[in-house]
C-alpha cells in the first residue's frame, strides 16, 4: 500500500462535513492555538527531520524544531482495524511456463483493491516526501554485547572475539550533522513533510490533535525563513 494511504489510516468516526468537523475539536485547537493547524497542515515546506549519528546514540544531526515531530503526532494516531478488501490475493507460483493464458484468468478473478488503481500516481506525489516526518530520524543504537551475549557465543562453542569495533562500526568521532543531512535530503528532494488530511480525518483524530494542543504538548512548527516559528 502505498505510503501516505499507509498513514492516512484512522479509525472511522462519525460522519460529518467540512463545515461540521470546523465547529468541533478543530475550533478548541485554533483557541489553544491561533496557527497551529495552519502550521502543521499547511503545504508549505516544513523543517527537515534529523537523523542520529550511527554508533553513538547521543550525537548526530540536531532539529532546530521544538515539541513533538511530525512522525511522533502520527504514531500517537490510532489506527483503524485492517481492512480485507484492502488486501490482494498471491497465488502460488506454478513452475510450468506453458500455462500463462490460465494464469491470466485466474489473475482476471482476483479482487483488485481500490489503491491498486492509482498507486503509481500515489508513489510519484510521494517521492518528494521526507521519510522521517514519517517514520521518525533517530536511529535507535544497537549494543551488540546485548544481542550477542556471552551465553550465546556459548551455546555454539564459541568465545566472544577481544578486538575493538572498527571505524565502520563506530562513528562517534564523525557524526552526522543536521546540515549535512538537510543536504542529502535536498540532493535526493525529500523537502516534504508528511501533512494530515484534516478534510478527510475522523472526528476522533481531530479531537486527540487538539487534546495534544489544550494539555500543554506543543505541536510541532515549521521554522520559517527570516523570522522565528511561532512556539504557541
Amino acid at each position: 500500500m502505498p505510503m501516505m494511504q499507509a498513514a492516512a489510516e484512522v479509525p472511522t468516526g462519525p460522519e460529518g462535513s467540512a463545515t461540521e468537523l470546523a465547529g468541533g475539536p478543530l475550533k478548541d485547537l485554533g483557541n489553544v492555538s491561533a496557527n497551529c493547524a495552519e502550521l502543521l497542515f499547511s503545504p508549505r515546506k516544513l523543517p527537515l527531520s534529523p537523523t542520529k549519528g550511527f554508533g553513538n546514540p547521543q550525537k548526530g544531526c540536531r532539529s532546530p524544531t521544538k515539541g513533538l515531530e511530525q512522525w511522533q503526532v502520527l504514531r500517537n494516531l490510532p489506527l483503524s482495524p485492517a481492512n480485507p478488501e484492502d488486501n490482494y490475493e498471491l497465488s502460488d507460483q506454478d513452475c510450468s511456463e506453458g500455462d500463462e493464458a490460465a494464469e491470466a484468468q485466474r489473475r482476471s478473478k482476483k479482487h483488485v483493491p481500490r489503491w491498486c488503481e492509482n498507486y503509481l500516481e500515489v508513489l510519484q506525489k510521494q517521492a518528494g516526501m521526507d521519510p522521517d516526518t514519517i517514520f521518525g530520524g533517530r536511529v535507535p543504537f544497537a549494543e551488540l554485547n546485548e544481542i550477542f551475549t556471552d551465553d550465546l557465543y556459548a551455546s555454539v562453542g564459541k568465545s566472544r572475539p577481544k578486538r575493538a569495533r572498527g571505524s565502520s562500526g563506530n562513528w562517534a568521532k564523525d557524526p552526522l550533522r543536521f546540515d549535512e543531512c538537510s543536504a542529502y535530503k535536498r540532493k535526493l528532494g525529500q523537502t516534504k513533510g508528511w501533512m494530515a488530511d484534516l478534510e478527510n480525518m475522523p472526528l476522533a483524530n481531530q479531537g486527540f490533535l487538539a487534546g495534544l494542543a489544550a494539555g500543554g504538548r506543543p505541536l510541532p512548527t515549521p521554522a520559517r525563513s527570516g523570522a522565528a516559528a511561532s512556539s504557541e
